[in-house]
């Protein structure tokens, strides 16, 4: 039998049905609050390495901004399933790659 490696992962990082039940909770708040605090980040992060590339496209960052409101809404329902896992894989390359 192939192992769940995804319970695994939620297992080692201790995510169980408290913990889902209270992201559950929490969407309303994370909807509100975090695209002022994406804004906010993304803003430092071109601040403090202009010349990288990172970021150059202006367009770069509201999509990127985009791309992490949706990876918290999916954090936000609890499930942490295999499309969690694959919001977090497109967001890293993105990230690798935004602005070049």
């Amino acid at each position: 039998m192939t192992p769940d490696w995804n319970q695994i992962r939620l297992d080692m990082i201790q995510i169980d049905d408290a913990t889902r039940a209270t992201l559950r909770e929490m969407q309303p708040f994370l909807a509100k609050c975090l695209p002022g605090i994406l804004t906010k980040f993304y803003d430092k992060v071109r601040q403090y390495d202009p010349s990288s590339g990172v970021f150059k496209n202006p367009q770069s960052v509201p999509d990127a901004i985009s791309m992490q409101l949706a990876h918290w809404d999916l954090i936000s329902t609890g499930s942490l399933d295999e499309t969690y896992r694959f919001s977090a894989q497109r967001i890293c390359e993105f990230n690798q790659n935004a602005g070049v």
